[in-house]
């Protein structure tokens, strides 16, 4: 189990990843990501800049009837760690630990978004390597 602790990021980064624009409205966010995609977080991207997390959890921040004209930006996440591409798996696990998160933005240098690692991809992560080694003997 300990293997998977010091492979880089890269091994389970999701690079493929739908991400919501600043100014979508948290209609779009509900109905696009949370309903249609059944996601609870997800990247808030301008361009490329990385800007914050969009929450399921922060949904009761605005009432229903302000969806349609409130911003994402609004009630996105800002103060959650962001991983870097030089990081391992073990980097990544200890963040995502430290601030009770379940998916960890990764950007490069500069703030530019590259992807996500979630706990599921840690699990799998083990999971694969796991029945690897069990094909060695």
């Amino acid at each position: 189990i300990e293997q998977r602790f010091t492979l880089p990021l890269s091994s389970i980064l999701t690079t493929d990843v739908l991400t919501v624009p600043p100014d979508a409205t948290v209609s779009e966010f509900v109905y696009m990501h949370v309903l249609g995609r059944r996601e609870r977080v997800v990247p808030v991207v301008s361009g490329s800049a990385y800007l914050g997390m969009a929450q399921l959890s922060q949904l009761s921040s605005v009432s229903r009837d302000e969806w349609e004209t409130t911003s994402v930006e609004s009630m996105m996440a800002t103060d959650l760690p962001a991983g870097s591409p030089s990081w391992t798996v073990r980097d990544a696990v200890v963040a995502m630990e430290a601030a009770d998160i379940e998916v960890l933005a990764v950007t490069d240098s500069a703030g530019n978004f590259i992807g996500v690692v979630t706990e599921d991809d840690v699990v799998r992560l083990g999971e694969i390597l796991e029945e690897t080694e069990g094909t060695e003997s």
